[in-house]
């Protein structure tokens, strides 16, 4: 297998002590030339590659340091540089991650091998192509098929990016790759600076007349959609796959792929596993029932592949056939050389479409979710669910008090100790962090809260000339704060200025059981303070204190919690999403009184033995 080895971090810091990162051009020169002379490459007729060939005592002191660590650059190497040098900021906005050779190894391979025909004369394009990793992978097989490079280049490799330093290191790093082995003047490239979500590979002549590419691979963009430019929101929403939800950049990615394919041609991305579940990924689900493709997931769960990012992900092959289904299995990475096709498991389109999210799962546990689902009524209509408050700046309004007295609580803030109004502050509680009831003694919070209740439900903000004349401590403190309240998003639409970023939450009044947003075991506490604020979480809230203990109980069982593993997001460390969408759909089974009384009277052991038997599972 491909080497997964990555570049050690004090290499990085001593790479980034001699080479100036800011200036591009000049980082490309040092990279280029610390590997041609570690690997004792002599050119002789690239002009691309003596244009940055230098000669200074940095690179050779690198070189040294290299030699001395018995570290020997690699091409595989050169793209981490690369990587490195790409500002925070920068990738934040073009979402531009380094993708595992193994991992680029995998879905080239698993490409190549569905095509018929030589590959000298396919067509294939990576369309957000970053550094070149995935061309390189391609490169390096069709050369095995005894193709020269220069032909490769000229007449097979395609691609593009919205990062004009990214395609100048693609060509570097091809024609690194064909040195090797030759020395060619010159290449020739079809790489192309710019946005593929407004490009149009049709006006490219070669690749209309050969009807569309034999293949796409790659890795889109990793941007979520609070962090998408503004212009870039307005092109995503011109894509029908970019019609439901927020939808985060690498969406589009799959139709700008596809609709790029010629009959018969395969797209491989590695991407987000949560399209086939997500609200933002089900116009892309419905786009590819519609059209019937062959769709086949290698989904790695909870597994992180790329280092320092939290993501989720998958292999995702589309083939532009009409197939009428989808392929799913889950595999650990490190074990996909032994992926056989018999471990996917086909679920046609006719049994997926209308519902909320694909299940992807095996026949047994379908079945158990069925049964789970049919047992009673769905957790949403048997109580109600409620995110908590969402203020945006939770370090202005929220405190714990240093004292106290009959009027006032304060409370140390980076200008001193404050004082607020007591009247105007409510008790708060972080949901995220509850794991027993024993807990609220040690994190209930101070909230300081802007609002009127009118009737009951019914909540209104604090007039501005009655904030500052009945609660003027609290008032002062928050003029204080205008600034950086100010600096909210959409703060414009935020009217009087010191009311919270979100209006959400602010009347949930009754009994509640608060729960994590995220868990590795049922936590669900329950809370008699009808008052109550809570952020970071989710409740059931109800005005039977009965019916949350019995529900308390309910989904504190290895059943439930079963449930929730076959059918929500996984998370690292054994963490799964608990958010309404996965939880609401949970059926309470039917019971007597009489039956409920027993159950809540049962050790925890011989609860599990009863709700199995009452919803038919074993």
């Amino acid at each position: 297998m491909p080497s997964n080895r990555l570049i050690p971090s004090y290499v990085l810091r001593k790479f980034a002590s001699l080479c100036d990162c800011n200036d591009s051009y000049y980082t490309d020169c040092f990279i280029v030339s610390a590997y041609l002379s570690q690997n004792c490459i002599l050119v002789r007729n690239n002009q691309l590659i003596l244009e940055h060939i230098i000669d200074n005592e940095n690179v050779a002191k690198f070189v040294e340091y290299l030699n001395q660590k018995g570290i020997r650059l690699g091409l595989e190497d050169l793209i981490a540089f690369f990587e490195f040098v790409v500002s925070p900021q920068e990738k934040e906005v073009n979402g531009a991650v380094y993708t595992p050779e193994y991992i680029r190894e995998h879905i080239v391979s698993r490409v190549l091998s569905q095509l018929d025909g030589p590959l000298s004369v396919k067509k294939f394009a990576d369309v957000a192509c970053g550094c070149g990793g995935f061309l390189i992978t391609l490169a390096r097989h069709l050369h095995e098929a005894d193709i020269p490079y220069r032909e490769i280049f000229a007449n097979c490799l395609y691609g593009v990016d919205i990062a004009e330093y990214s395609i100048d290191r693609t060509r570097l790093m091809l024609t690194l790759l064909a040195l090797e082995e030759e020395d060619e003047e010159a290449y020739q490239f079809n790489l192309v600076h710019a946005n593929s979500l407004i490009f149009k590979w049709e006006d490219v002549d070669e690749v209309r007349q050969h009807g569309g590419f034999d293949a796409i691979v790659g890795n889109p963009p990793y941007v979520g959609a609070s962090k998408i430019d503004e212009e870039s929101k307005v092109l995503i929403k011109l894509w029908e796959v970019s019609k439901t939800g927020k939808a985060d950049m690498y969406i589009p990615f799959f139709q700008i792929g596809i609709e790029n394919l010629m009959p018969n041609g395969i797209l491989g991305y590695i991407t987000v596993n949560n399209f086939y579940r997500s609200v933002n990924g089900r116009a892309l689900r419905h786009y590819f029932a519609h059209r019937r493709y062959e769709v086949s997931i290698v989904d790695f769960g909870a597994e992180q592949i790329f280092q320092g990012r939290s993501t989720y992900t998958c292999l995702c092959f589309v083939r532009n056939v009409d197939d009428g289904a989808v392929y799913y299995t889950k595999c650990e990475s490190d074990r996909l050389r032994e992926l056989q096709e018999e471990n996917f498991e086909r679920f046609d389109y006719h049994n997926l479409e209308g519902q909320d999210s694909w299940s992807l799962l095996p026949n047994r546990e379908q079945d158990f979710i069925s049964r789970i689902r049919e047992a009673g009524i769905p957790l949403e209509k048997y109580t109600t669910i409620r995110n908590g408050f969402a203020t945006l700046r939770n370090d202005v309004y929220l405190f714990v008090p240093t004292r106290e007295d009959e009027r006032y609580y304060y409370f140390e803030s980076e200008d001193g100790e404050v004082q607020v109004e007591r009247e105007i502050c409510r008790n708060a509680v972080k949901g995220n962090i509850l794991r027993c009831e024993e807990d609220f003694d040690t994190n209930i919070e101070k909230l300081i809260f802007p609002y009127r209740t009118v009737e009951r439900n019914v909540v209104l903000p604090i007039e501005e000339d009655v904030m500052r004349m009945r609660y003027p401590c609290a008032y002062r403190y928050l003029e204080n704060k205008r600034g950086v309240l100010n600096e909210r998003s959409k703060s414009d639409k935020i009217k009087p200025w010191y009311l919270y970023g979100r209006s959400q939450a602010l009347n949930v009044t009754g009994y509640k059981l608060l729960f994590p947003y995220i868990a590795d075991n049922p936590y669900f506490i329950l809370s008699e303070d009808r008052e109550l604020m809570f952020y970071n979480g989710y409740c059931f809230i109800d005005e039977s204190v009965e019916n949350l203990r019995f529900l308390q109980k309910l989904l504190s069982t290895r059943l439930f919690w079963h449930y929730i593993k076959v059918t929500s997001k996984p998370y690292g460390g054994n963490f799964y999403a608990l958010a309404k969408n996965y939880v609401k759909t949970f059926g309470v089974a039917k019971m007597t009184e009489e039956q409920k009384q027993r159950f809540m009277a049962m050790t925890d052991e011989e609860a599990e033995q009863f709700v199995e038997e009452l919803y038919g599972v074993e």
